[in-house]
C-alpha cells in the first residue's frame, strides 16, 4: 500500500508533505491509470486495423495472413447477423489497390464514386481513420 493510499492522516509535518501526499501522487497514480488503459485500448484497435494502415505495402505481404487479417475485422465488427464488412471480399479489394497510404485510398474511392465497387475497403478505412 502506498503512503497515500493509506486512511488520512492529519499532516503533522510540513504542507509540502501533505501536498504531495493529499494531492500529487493520487494525480499521478491516475494519470498512470488513464495512459496504461489508453495504451492497451491503442493495442486493442492496432489488432484489427494495423494492417490497413501499411495499405501501399500490402501487395507485398504475405496472402494468407492478409486474409486472416480481413476475416478478424469482420469478426470484431460483426454484431450478431449484421455484417459491416465481407473479409473475403475485402481481401480482393485490398489486392487491387496499389496506393500509398489509407487516406489516399479513401480519397480515390470517395472522388471517383466507385464505393459501390469497393464498399468493404471503404467501410473499413472510414471507421479506421475515425
Amino acid at each position: 500500500m502506498f503512503r497515500y493510499e493509506s486512511s488520512p492522516i492529519l499532516c503533522s509535518t510540513n504542507e509540502g508533505e501533505c501536498f504531495v501526499n493529499d494531492f500529487f501522487l493520487p494525480i499521478l497514480d491516475q494519470g498512470i491509470v488513464s495512459i496504461n488503459q489508453r495504451f492497451t485500448q491503442l493495442d486493442h484497435f492496432n489488432n484489427y486495423f494495423g494492417f490497413l494502415f501499411d495499405i501501399g505495402n500490402l501487395s507485398t505481404a504475405d496472402s494468407d495472413i492478409l486474409l486472416k487479417s480481413c476475416h478478424d475485422l469482420q469478426i470484431m465488427l460483426q454484431i450478431v447477423e449484421n455484417m459491416d464488412i465481407s473479409g473475403a471480399e475485402l481481401y480482393d479489394e485490398l489486392c487491387l489497390q496499389l496506393c500509398t497510404s489509407p487516406l489516399r485510398v479513401l480519397q480515390k474511392i470517395l472522388c471517383n464514386c466507385v464505393g459501390d465497387v469497393y464498399p468493404n475497403v471503404a467501410i473499413a478505412l472510414r471507421i479506421m481513420l475515425t
